[in-house]
């Protein structure tokens, strides 16, 4: 039965927020913490990793994930309860018990609303339960708007029976107020505090701001602040109330009654969050709402007499901030980049956390450096490593699957952009921020180097990036954004037949029209939506498509009752007709198989079918049928539409072909499902309103279970960590090979993680993995790494989190389109610039940045004494702040030596007196290393037989420019160059011409490949005799551009098969006179 598989997450990490943390009342390893978007995460090894503690929760509504309060019964911790809710909207919120640990979770009666995506969502727990008597509840609520006006549906509530009934306490000062924090007084339970703050909506603002004390033995209720609180803690001496106001920190002694003057620390507004030490008077932490990268984390050691400042931006203390190799693969968040708050472990205060999650077991002193206090960035005193492992807060888009490679898909992310794996989905690799909101990614199915991607900026102005390489770079293929006028670029297309014909669904806001194409790849755009009458079809946050393109290139679209088509060539759109009248369509899609097909659900226990004009009906297991899929071989999924009122659950079905329904578990999905699709014919994805994306195996011939998240991390020029998740009592076999290696090394019974030693700098390999499992064998699960360059040169640690980048640099005709990288991106692997000694280089920078205050500052430095280093007086750049695209003229010097020259480029956001030095850390902003080729005049004649190294063929391709022609000292006649260490790589227009010199051969002796000519290339090579690698397949020339030979002679390699080729040719071949492939 399909009920007994399993749901397995997508690893992605580091999205959305992570809003409070909380201790269990005596083990000191399991913490848990509440996310805005993603339920809760339980942990049992003390914060360093967490698995989703909301599986078990009804999906009824898709607010039951965003999460405001968690309280444990500190006498009977299986007994948890936990409120969720979307206030201010109405209908959302929910109390949730469960007493066997979590296993179970039952709604209870709830009195209020609750707001665990609004504002405030970072405060503290307005759920708390009594020390000492558990049936005693108290919560707090947050309001609801509706019709204009706030309602009386938030509140102050009183439980007695553990939930089961509540009794509102003093209803006219709370019914309408944004409660922030509800506390018990540390020393004595009958004191209850409260605070609220003021929320607006349209302008219009709540009831109640302030602190009020409540004594539950007398019901007396009294004021005791009447400004905005949105945080407040108790001072180890509890006598002490700490306050957090937009306006500063304000201190309450409870002795005296007496409210202390606002303070404001470095000036810095401390709206966020605050935290005093459990045990240590007078000591607290303070931090903003932009945390650390705008003011910092403050503390006060002496109750606010003094105060240090900690920023983890740059210099010293950014090298003290902890990565695990996972993050290699993720979005690597800076720190304080999703907190709120910091928190010290009850039960071991020199172990504390910051939500994002980053932990540090330096708490037991102060946080700053009493060496250099003042020295923000150079002061810290805390280690703080990245724990975020297994937490999947992420609002997820879409899963857009490759056109051609099943393996292949892109996952679309708010907030980071997006994810892509090439090993169906066992490694996710971070893509980098190409779009704040990444909406819709494809590739052309008639050449999949070219692809698209749309989305948003965060000016909320719609956007489109376009890739010519397969996804390794991306550029806007529009001289001006076209789209400015939209909110957000929501779905996407391309033609099957032609890469650069382009159709997109807009969110239109300003833009008079809601569907785009594009005849030429994105330049230009026109209307496209003649003869739909539906407005709004287009809304972002939606995750399924709602453009729509079968096999036969004909386009769909759909919203409300309304359904069209359109031809490529058609004039307009035509509507169908709706097959029930009027009902409002849950989804349509495309049969992925069967052009003309399409399957319909709207609000029945039918699911409606399309054949070419004529509709039937397919019955539905469900009561109201919503989501569907289908995959390539016939196998349909459906879904129960829920019920938010908690009356009707989220439930999957499972139809393969010539067989009946059943169902398809839920178990391991976390969250409410929004989408789903399949990959193939077995594998289908979901896509979770707050906790990522989920994979089902529907069917598998083998028993055997694959390895799970299998990724390379932790990688440099010689080495690689090999990490998967282990099935209990398998025997794994792990396999890898280098791009020029043709058997593979294979390691058996190897344990995760598995570090490869030994590796070649700058090399792609492959890897695989299979387990055994009794008699039987797993299906491979593949991945890939590229190893790093071998450099001595200095490490930069920049930050981009805050939307700053390097777009784009032009080193003469050579284009570096990087994109967001995190903050740096070496391209010496990939690609370099040559320039003749003498001559001058001309560089054209491009900034990227998503913030209004834009100005930046570029530097760069190339070492031109080649001793290893970036002095100062080889600093070649250094600007003025601007915006705009800057171009810089570089001379260089005839008198320099011929070589590769390592040069540094550095942007970063403009502070005043700022003047960088190659090696140093900054935030805001990002660093990029290439490679510059020094070349002379005579360099392009071969003088000598070496693989490489001055006078070598392999140093000649190197340093020509582009269109030159390499030619061979006549001394070198009836010579053997040959080729023992790597293929040579021919990355630019050349000719290489032998026939003035007689009878040269090119001998791969000890490679795989002679020549890769690549792509887009234009290349010639006349009067050589080449003898092949050991490549079966194209072992003398891989052709992946235009490639014309003449009068050349091809041979085999001893090495290869009887029925080796020594020409693959995935390009361009021209065949001149006199070509000849002979044997050995």
């Amino acid at each position: 039965m399909s009920n007994a598989q399993t749901w397995n997450p997508l690893e992605m990490h580091g999205g959305g927020k992570v809003t409070g943390l909380i201790f269990h009342p005596t083990d000191p390893n399991i913490i848990f913490n509440r996310t805005d978007v993603a339920g809760l995460n339980k942990s049992t090894d003390g914060g360093n990793s967490w698995k989703s503690f909301s599986l078990n929760i009804p999906k009824d509504n898709p607010h039951n994930f965003t999460a405001r309060n968690f309280a444990i019964d500190a006498n009977n911790p299986n007994t948890m309860y936990y409120c969720s809710g979307n206030a201010p909207a109405i209908n959302g919120s929910s109390i949730f018990k469960t007493t066997d640990g979590g296993t179970t979770w039952n709604r209870i009666t709830n009195p209020s609303n609750f707001s665990g995506n609004g504002a405030y969502r970072w405060s503290d727990e307005t759920l708390i339960i009594h020390p000492s008597q558990s049936s005693k509840l108290y919560v707090g609520g947050q309001t609801c708007f509706e019709n204009g006006n706030w309602t009386a549906s938030s509140g102050f509530h009183k439980s007695t029976d553990g939930g089961t009934s509540w009794t509102a306490v003093h209803a006219a000062t709370f019914e309408k107020a944004w409660i922030t924090s509800v506390k018990f007084h540390p020393q004595n339970p009958d004191l209850i505090f409260i605070s609220a703050a003021i929320v607006e909506e349209n302008n219009i603002a709540t009831s109640q701001k302030g602190l009020w004390r409540y004594n539950t033995a007398t019901g007396v209720l009294d004021q005791i602040h009447n400004e905005n609180v949105v945080a407040f803690d108790f001072d180890a001496n509890p006598n002490k109330i700490i306050l957090s106001r937009e306006e500063g920190i304000n201190v309450y002694d409870l002795t005296t009654e007496q409210l202390s003057p606002i303070t404001k620390p470095f000036n810095a507004s401390y709206d966020y969050y605050l935290r005093a030490h459990p045990s240590q008077s007078g000591r607290w932490y303070f931090g903003a709402y932009h945390g650390f990268n705008n003011n910092g984390l403050v503390e006060t050691l002496d109750g606010g007499a003094n105060y240090n400042q900690v920023k983890y931006t740059g210099g010293s203390n950014f090298q003290r901030l902890i990565f695990p190799d996972y993050a290699d693969t993720n979005f690597k968040p800076g720190h304080g980049n999703s907190m709120a708050g910091i928190y010290f472990h009850p039960l071991n205060p020199a172990t504390a956390f910051m939500d994002g999650v980053f932990k540090t077991e330096d708490a037991a002193t102060s946080i700053c450096s009493q060496v250099n206090p003042l020295d923000f960035q150079n002061n810290a005193a805390w280690d703080w490593t990245w724990v975020a492992e297994g937490i999947h807060i992420m609002v997820t888009l879409r899963a857009c699957p490759h056109p051609i490679d099943v393996e292949k898909f892109v996952i679309n992310v708010a907030d980071v952009g997006e994810y892509f794996t090439q090993n169906g989905g066992s490694d996710m690799d971070y893509k980098g921020l190409l779009l704040h909101y990444s909406a819709s990614t494809r590739y052309a199915k008639s050449n999949p180097d070219i692809g698209y991607t749309v989305g948003k900026k965060f000016d909320n102005t719609g956007q489109l990036r376009k890739t010519t390489n397969g996804g390794a770079s991306w550029f806007s293929p529009m001289t001006t954004n076209f789209f400015t006028g939209s909110i957000v670029l929501q779905d996407l297309q391309i033609l099957d037949t032609n890469p650069n014909h382009v159709v997109v669904g807009v969110h239109q806001n300003g833009l008079p029209n809601q569907i785009y194409r594009s005849l030429n790849g994105g330049s230009t755009w026109e209307a496209w939506d003649q003869g739909i009458t539906q407005a709004g079809i287009f809304k972002q946050w939606e995750s399924f498509n709602r453009l729509i393109k079968d096999g036969n290139d004909v386009f769909y679209t759909f919203k409300n009752d309304k359904m069209y088509y359109r031809s490529w060539s058609d004039a307009s759109w035509t509507l169908i007709p709706h097959p029930a009248g009027n009902t409002t369509i849950n989804q349509m899609i495309v049969d992925p198989s069967n052009p003309g097909i399409l399957y319909m659900t709207i609000s029945n226990n039918l699911i409606y079918k399309w054949d070419n004009g004529t509709w039937s009906t397919i019955p539905s297991p469900t009561n109201i049928s919503d989501m569907i899929a289908a995959s390539p071989n016939g196998t349909l999924v459906v879904i129960e539409k829920l019920w938010v009122s908690g009356q009707r659950t989220q439930k999957l079905f499972v139809k393969k072909p010539n067989m009946n329904w059943e169902p398809l578990s839920f178990e391991g999905f976390g969250g409410v499902m929004k989408s789903m699709i399949f990959i193939d014919d077995h594998r289908l994805i979901g896509i979770s309103n707050g906790q990522g994306a989920n994979m089902i195996e529907i069917s598998s011939n083998n028993a055997c279970p694959k390895s799970n998240n299998f990724y390379a991390a932790g990688i440099d020029n010689q080495s690689a960590k090999i990490y998967w998740e282990h099935a209990s009592g398998s025997d794994f076999t792990l396999e890898y090979k280098g791009e020029h290696e043709a058997n593979w090394t294979i390691i058996p019974n190897p344990t995760s993680p598995y570090n490869i030693i030994g590796l070649e700098p700058c090399t792609a390999y492959t890897m695989r993995i299979k387990v055994e499992c009794g008699n039987e064998t797993s299906e491979y699960q593949n991945s890939s790494f590229s190893t790093t360059v071998l450099s001595t040169y200095c490490p930069t640690d920049p930050q981009s989190v805050w939307r700053y980048w390097i777009d784009k640099v032009l080193i003469g005709s050579d284009n570096y389109f990087s994109g967001w990288n995190g903050g740096y991106y070496d391209w010496s692997c990939e690609q370099s610039t040559s320039i003749i000694a003498g001559e001058v280089m001309s560089i054209t920078l491009t900034p990227g940045f998503l913030d209004d205050v834009n100005n930046v500052v570029w530097y760069a430095w190339i070492d031109l004494n080649d001793d290893g280093n970036w002095d100062q007086s080889e600093r070649v750049i250094s600007s003025s702040p601007n915006s705009t695209v800057q171009q810089f003229d570089i001379p260089i010097d005839i008198n320099t030596s011929p070589g590769n020259k390592k040069m540094r480029i550095s942007m970063h956001r403009y502070h005043a007196n700022t003047d960088l030095g190659a090696c140093d850390v900054y935030s805001n902003g990002e660093t990029e290393d290439f490679v510059i080729q020094v070349i002379s005049a005579d360099c392009k004649l071969v003088t000598n037989t070496n693989d490489s190294g001055s006078g070598s063929l392999r140093e000649a391709i190197d340093c020509a420019e582009n269109g030159a022609t390499i030619s061979f000292h006549p001394d070198l006649a009836g010579s053997t160059i040959g080729i023992t260490s790597q293929v040579i790589v021919i990355n630019k227009d050349l000719t290489i011409d032998a026939e003035l010199s007689d009878n040269i051969t090119i001998y791969g002796e000890s490679v795989g490949r002679v020549f890769l000519a690549n792509v887009f290339k234009n290349i010639s090579i006349k009067g050589l005799y080449i003898i092949s690698g050991t490549n079966n397949e194209g072992g003398a020339i891989w052709n992946r551009g235009n490639l014309t030979l003449e009068n050349v002679f091809f041979y085999k390699n001893p090495g290869q098969d009887l029925d080796a080729t020594q020409i693959l040719n995935d390009g361009t071949l021209v065949v001149k006179e006199n070509v000849q492939i002979k044997g050995e």
